[in-house]
């Protein structure tokens, strides 16, 4: 079995009769891009992150990739129209249940909303601010072997606050992602307690930080409370060749680093394919894998500022 975690920036796609519906209408040869890796890739489970809507998501399906693909999409807590989707092949041989934690609280509130809360609690008044859920979703698929009712593997897609702070409460996102994080960790916990150890529980997506190693940013503490592996350490890849998402600052100074994760339970270690798994790389048309962008210019000949992240599987199901 294999597993991609996209996030394919921006996936929005119009209908024909309906041109211009969408203000971030994706390139389609930037389209044609990622579904030539896809192809190559041969997944069985494609999750898209920041794909436009259930719309969007069948409409990739349709025009670029033969229609090869089931699309299942819950719209997200997202204000800005991303969502969480997955793509899985026609034709397999299992059940599928997808399952949304976008309701959940955090429980988080900003810390002046803290302090509104508290004032309005010592006069006898209502909070004025309820805790805040998910800033997007932790998108849930339960996989079963037909005619059971237990899932033999479940798959959580996750897209963590942005380091985006346009209202200045929060720098860099950290204390929401934080809040999101520990979420992140409590429901796989549920989940492992609600159907057994036994059930496998793989998580990946878009974590906006360093969710690993030697360098991981606070906010992903929680994350060490579990027993999974990051692939990328499975693996033990070099650090080139864990990079996800390269940009450029205002000063024109290229950041390359590692944003999209794949974490692993110690049940499959042992099933992780090491020569199929890993960090794609975007290739051109006739030639190999593309290099790192070396500036703003070829960054945007990309078809996504992220890399997918491959996890190969040999389950024998």
């Amino acid at each position: 079995m294999r597993i991609v975690f996209l996030n394919a920036e921006n996936l929005f796609i119009t209908p024909k009769d309906h041109p211009g519906k969408h203000q971030l209408e994706k390139d389609p040869q930037k389209c044609r891009q990622l579904a030539n890796a896809l192809f190559e890739i041969d997944a069985e489970f494609v999750w898209i992150i920041e794909v436009g809507g259930i719309e969007s998501l069948q409409l990739f399906s349709k025009l670029y990739l033969d229609d090869r693909y089931q699309a299942s999409l819950i719209p997200s807590n997202s204000d800005r129209g991303i969502d969480i989707g997955v793509l899985s092949k026609r034709g397999l041989p299992y059940r599928m249940e997808l399952c949304t934690n976008k309701n959940y609280d955090l429980p988080f509130n900003y810390p002046y909303e803290i302090a509104a809360n508290e004032m309005a609690a010592k006069v006898g008044q209502p909070l004025p601010f309820a805790s805040h859920k998910l800033s997007r979703d932790f998108s849930e698929l339960r996989l079963f072997h037909k005619g059971t009712k237990k899932p033999f593997l479940i798959m959580l897609c996750v897209h963590l606050k942005s380091q985006l702070d346009a209202k200045g409460i929060d720098p860099r996102g950290f204390l929401r992602r934080e809040a999101e994080v520990k979420l992140l960790k409590r429901v796989v916990k549920s989940l492992n307690k609600h159907f057994g150890e036994d059930v496998p529980v793989i998580f990946g997506g878009d974590f906006n930080g360093r969710a690993n190693g030697d360098s991981m940013d606070p906010e992903f503490l929680a994350l060490k409370k579990l027993p999974h592996k990051e692939l990328a350490d499975l693996l033990s890849l070099e650090h080139h060749d864990r990079i996800t998402h390269v940009y450029f600052d205002k000063w024109d100074k290229k950041i390359e680093q590692q944003m999209d994760f794949c974490f692993v339970p110690p049940s499959l270690w042992k099933q992780v394919d090491h020569q199929n798994s890993g960090i794609y790389r975007w290739k051109a048309a006739s030639d190999g894998p593309l290099p790192i962008p070396q500036s703003q210019f070829q960054r945007y000949g990309l078809p996504s500022d992220h890399y997918p992240v491959v996890l190969s599987l040999n389950l024998g199901v």
